[in-house]
């Protein structure tokens, strides 16, 4: 049952994940400041990172 809420998941997480409003232009800055950025979640199963 798990894999298949799983599989379910991952076909809707595209549509319906948003990033917050000026995350992008934030992580940016934080970057270009030489800051170390971790990610915490509760996501159960590695996803497709770039």
């Amino acid at each position: 049952m798990f894999a298949e809420s799983m599989a379910e998941y991952a076909l809707l997480e595209d549509d319906q994940v948003r990033l917050f409003p000026g995350i992008v232009k934030t992580l940016t800055q934080l970057k270009l400041a030489g800051k170390q950025l971790f990610v915490c979640s509760s996501k159960t199963h590695p996803g497709n990172c770039p």
